[in-house]
This record gives C-alpha cells, sequence and structure tokens, in this order.
C-alpha cells in the first residue's frame, strides 16, 4: 500500500486523460454543494481534454428497497447503453447500504464490460455507525477497483481507524478545482436584487454556507453535539449577537441549497425573520464563488466535515476564512475549538480586526468585483 504522506494533494485524479468514453456516477446539480460541484467541474475538465463524458445523478431515485431496486436497474442499463472505458463513482461511503449494493452491480458489469472503475470517496465519517459484516462487505467490494481517491485527509484517517481496504492505487487529494470564470457574469445575474442592497448595507458581511439542514448523529467523543446543526448555523446566529457589540453594522449572509429537516428549517426561518442582520439566499440560484469574493469572511463551523470546496474557494480568491477544527484544514485558515461559540466570536474578531484582513482580499488579483 502507498503510504500517505500526511499532506493532501492537489486535484490530479482526472489529469492526463484523453479519448475515453467516461460515466461519471454521482450527485449532480441542482441542488448545488460541495460534491455536486466538484463533479460538474471534473466533467468540465475532461471534457476540455478530449474525453465523452456523460454523467449519472445517483441521488435522483424513489427511497425505500424498491425504489433502490429500480434504481440500480436503471443505473446498470445506463452502464450498458454507453459502454464506458472509465466510471468514476463518486460516493460518500457508508451513507445509506443501498450503496453497497450500486457498486456491486457496477462491479458486477466492470467485468462483463471491460471498463476501469475508480472510486472517489468524499466522506467517510459514517463508518462508525455501521456494523462489521456491513465493513467487511465493503472491503470486498473495494478489492475490485482499479483506483481509489479520498478526498481530504479526514477521509483517509476514518479508513485507517476502521481498517477499510486500500488498494496499491490510492491517492489522498482535494476537491477543489479552479471555476471557469466565464461564467461569472451569469451566475451573479441569477443572485436576487436584495443580496446586492443587503451588501451594501452592511459591513463586514460574513458568509456562512449549507447543502441543507442536518442534525448531526455523532459517535463516540462528539455525543456532546448531539441534536445541533452539522453545519452551524445555529452558532453563526448565536454568535451575532456578541459580534454586534464590535461591528453594530455587521450583516450575515446564510446561504442554504435545501431545507432538509423541516422543523429546524422553520425554526430557522423564524429567527430570520426577526434579525435584519441575516439574510438568507435560500436555494441558491448560482454557485457562490463570485459571492465569496464580495463578503468580508467566509466562516465554515461545522461538527464534521470533509475537504470543503467552499474553504478552498474562498482562501483562492483572497477571502479570510474562519473554520472550525474538526478536520484538517487548508494553510491559511484560521481554527477556532469546534462547537465553541466563545472562541468563534474571538477569532472572527481576531481576523476582522482593523488594518489586519477586512478588504485584504480586494488586493488579490482574482478578486475583482462585477456586481
Amino acid at each position: 500500500m502507498t503510504p500517505f504522506s500526511g499532506v493532501v494533494g492537489p486535484h490530479s485524479y482526472s489529469d492526463a486523460i484523453s479519448g475515453k468514453k467516461i460515466v461519471i456516477l454521482g450527485i449532480n446539480p441542482p441542488p448545488l454543494g460541495g460534491i455536486s460541484i466538484h463533479v460538474q467541474r471534473v466533467a468540465y475538465k475532461l471534457r476540455q481534454q478530449g474525453n465523452e463524458v456523460v454523467l449519472f445523478d445517483t441521488e435522483k431515485r424513489t427511497r425505500g428497497f424498491w425504489g433502490f431496486i429500480v434504481h440500480d436497474l436503471r443505473l446498470l442499463a445506463f452502464l450498458v447503453k454507453h459502454r464506458p472505458d472509465l466510471v468514476y463513482h463518486h460516493t460518500l461511503t457508508c451513507f445509506f447500504r443501498g450503496r453497497l449494493l450500486e457498486l456491486a452491480g457496477v462491479i458486477v458489469l466492470k467485468w462483463l464490460l471491460g471498463y476501469q472503475l475508480v472510486m472517489v470517496d468524499h466522506v467517510s465519517r459514517f463508518f462508525p455507525q455501521q456494523s462489521w459484516l456491513y465493513k467487511k462487505i465493503a472491503n470486498l467490494l473495494f478489492h475490485a477497483l482499479d483506483q481509489q481517491v479520498l478526498i481530504g485527509s479526514s477521509t483517509y484517517a476514518s479508513y485507517r481507524e476502521h481498517t477499510i481496504f486500500l488498494g496499491p492505487r490510492y491517492s489522498v487529494e482535494a476537491a477543489f478545482l479552479p471555476p471557469d470564470s466565464s461564467t461569472e457574469a451569469a451566475i451573479t445575474a441569477l443572485y436576487p436584487p436584495a443580496l446586492s442592497a443587503f451588501l451594501k448595507t452592511h459591513t463586514p458581511v460574513l458568509l456562512a454556507n449549507a447543502s441543507k439542514i442536518v442534525l448531526f448523529c455523532p459517535a463516540g467523543v462528539q455525543h456532546q453535539y448531539a441534536g445541533k446543526e452539522l453545519y452551524g448555523f445555529d452558532l453563526c446566529l448565536s454568535a451575532l449577537d456578541m459580534l454586534l457589540v464590535t461591528y453594530p453594522q455587521m450583516g450575515l449572509v446564510l446561504a442554504l441549497s435545501g431545507a432538509g429537516d423541516d422543523a429546524r428549517f422553520k425554526k430557522l426561518l423564524k429567527t430570520i425573520e426577526k434579525n435584519e442582520r441575516v439574510y438568507l439566499m435560500y436555494q441558491c440560484p448560482g454557485e457562490l464563488w463570485p459571492l465569496l469574493k464580495r463578503v468580508d469572511l467566509f466562516v465554515r463551523p461545522t461538527l464534521s466535515d470533509g475537504a470543503s470546496i467552499s474553504v478552498q474557494e474562498a482562501l483562492y480568491y483572497g477571502t479570510p476564512v474562519v473554520a472550525s477544527d474538526a478536520c484538517e484544514r487548508p494553510t491559511g485558515t484560521v481554527l477556532f475549538k469546534t462547537g465553541d461559540e466563545s472562541d468563534f466570536v474571538k477569532k472572527v474578531t481576531k481576523v476582522l480586526a482593523p488594518n489586519e484582513a477586512i478588504n485584504r482580499r480586494r488586493d488579490y488579483p482574482h478578486a475583482q468585483q462585477t456586481f
């Protein structure tokens, strides 16, 4: 097994590939999220390299046993129809048992059709919730893979902790790929006019994002976070009151792709209705990177995380980042103790101190204000 050096490498698993028929299995937008954006950009890159690329959305399916059966039959028929040379299977390992059934079918067809199979695993925080039998079956299936790509060091750590098989061809890589800058005008045209007005009337402005409202289901030492929001919107709203003492004109933008937990989402809406300092960008109409160039600070107060594309994107555009220490973060990220509101406020205040970081990003070559 290739030893992991401890340093997450840049995205490279799609490098130097050309003239192939490729199928990508994964989450496709909408809604927008870290994995769907990654899949979208990888597909674009592979096409630019001269490959024929088609995508199959593994998330658009009916729930329940028969829903999984129909989904798998559709997937297998899709692969037979396109007869690819190479298949990328993007997943959150152990998110549900149906994923193993899906992978087993893809492996059977690999033997019949002769394609190469690469699994790209984005998050493995679910291993502790699975039985020894589940892990044993996963290990058997993983032996049939041609290559494994683990996104972020936390995914690698989860594999090692739970003795999950890693073959001779594996890599630990970042999820981030630079966006296509030519799409910026089209993306910003989709943003609500009220967002621009909010940015003009508040300073400094913080941005936090989430795919949906998810209640954290921890394991082991993380039991103290049970019932809290995975992406930390609750912490942001609570900390805002303290930050307003120092920054009375501060604004907080919460970008949310979907509702998720219905009860907690309704509670969020009620809280925001009473607070003019908070703007909810619900069901984000476009990618966030143009907005990252306009805010003063991006915050990522997650209770658990993988290789967040948003964090890497913010740093790419010169926007300061304050994030939880729930996992390894890219160089340049200011870390606070996971779930610790006081430490969050302390680190945000430090980053926003006069002459230290506010407006610093506007001096970066990437950070051109466009809307």
